[in-house]
């Protein structure tokens, strides 16, 4: 019988038994099943012609030799070699371009790809064909054609086929002296030879940029170096080109009307003041000391810092604390600042003790009062 769509194959006749006549028919069923799959069987030395996909059941084909026909199968090598895609040294000219593939292709296919190397720069467009099929126009960036220099002597390039032409593989393009004219106002490609100085007409330089230049752009889209002056904002007005405005252009451009003192020609700004206090010995109990400021007004903000100078609640000496001022309650702890035109008068509370967060686990603990200095900073903002 055949096999039973497992591979598994059984005899068709039941087995005979010892010491009983065996019928001639049912032996030679048996002979002939067992021909017949013999037959059905792959021969090692290739006889046999596969007639169904075969399952490899995970596992892989080992030592298979190399392909050199393009239905051979693959091996990995020849993968990773790239063997199958490499067309050599170019050959015929720099513009006419030959290669050979390994096995050979017999005709050009959509999506086809091919390497070689260069054996000199093109001098205008350019053909590829491979094998002997016939020649195919090579372009960039779809069907642009080559110009002079876009294939550089001595390089690996890539090409891959779209169907109608031969697509450069990634940018090979050198700058022709057409190019080298828009970039940066650089007139000619003799303009570029001396790599420490280009000096070409109208070309924006490192030379022409400091501390208060920025890169702009001219009315035709030039690059251009923009100075800008003291005391101005950059901006640009209505179908002009960017500037530092000055403070009437600023008025325009923010749309505040003229005479108003918020944007103005030379406006200063105001002035803060600022005073801190020699050190201070920390008072326990009731108290209160006055210090002189020496400000223009009375001060808008005041502030009690604390001075650390010996180490005390994991602060170290110079580590300075803005104190919170006030700490009422039962516990009389804390400050009261009472600033005037011309002296600042701190009040302590009634409390022996005084009270910080420490420094490394933030839980508030007295301080030892030795160990530290107030000190008052006051700001007074000049009107």
């Amino acid at each position: 019988m055949a096999r039973d769509g497992n591979g598994s194959h059984s005899l068709p006749e039941s087995a005979f038994v010892f010491d009983t006549i065996i019928d001639e028919t049912k032996v030679n069923n048996n002979f002939s099943d067992i021909s017949a799959e013999i037959t059905n069987s792959v021969d090692k030395d290739g006889q046999t012609v596969w007639t169904g996909n075969m399952d490899a059941g995970s596992k892989k084909i080992t030592s298979m030799a190399v392909g050199s026909a393009r239905t051979d199968s693959i091996r990995l090598d020849q993968v990773q070699d790239g063997s199958v895609l490499w067309g050599g040294t170019g050959g015929g000219t720099a513009d006419v371009i030959t290669v050979t593939l390994a096995p050979a292709i017999t005709a050009h296919k959509t999506g086809l790809v091919i390497y070689w190397l260069s054996s000199g720069a093109n001098t205008t467009n350019v053909t590829l064909n491979p094998n002997g099929i016939g020649a195919k126009a090579v372009t960039k960036n779809g069907a642009t054609a080559l110009v002079q220099g876009d294939i550089p002597n001595a390089a690996i390039v890539g090409a891959r086929y779209d169907g109608t032409q031969y697509q450069l593989i990634g940018s090979l393009s050198n700058f022709t002296a057409a190019d080298e004219t828009k970039l940066d106002n650089i007139e000619t490609a003799a303009d570029v030879t001396d790599g420490t100085n280009v000096a070409a007409a109208g070309a924006t330089m490192d030379a022409d940029f400091d501390a208060n230049t920025i890169l702009a752009a001219n009315s035709d889209n030039t690059p251009a170096a923009l100075t800008i002056e003291e005391q101005r904002i950059l901006g640009r007005l209505t179908s002009g080109n960017i500037i530092g405005l000055t403070a009437a252009q600023i008025r325009t451009f923010v749309d505040i009307a003229a005479g108003t003192t918020t944007i103005e020609d030379g406006a200063t700004a105001n002035t803060i003041e600022e005073f801190e206090s020699a050190e201070q010995t920390i008072a326990v109990g009731t108290s209160s000391f006055t210090l002189a400021h020496s400000l223009s007004g009375q001060p808008q903000i005041c502030q009690i810092w604390l001075r650390c100078k010996t180490g005390d609640l994991t602060y170290s000496i110079g580590d300075e604390v803005l104190y919170g001022a006030f700490d009422y309650g039962t516990s009389g702890r804390g400050f009261s600042v009472i600033p005037n035109a011309t002296n600042v008068v701190i009040r302590q509370g009634s409390a022996t003790t005084t009270q910080i967060l420490k420094k490394d686990d933030g839980v508030l603990t007295n301080i030892v009062l030795g160990s530290w200095k107030m000190f008052v900073k006051a700001f007074y903002l000049v009107p």
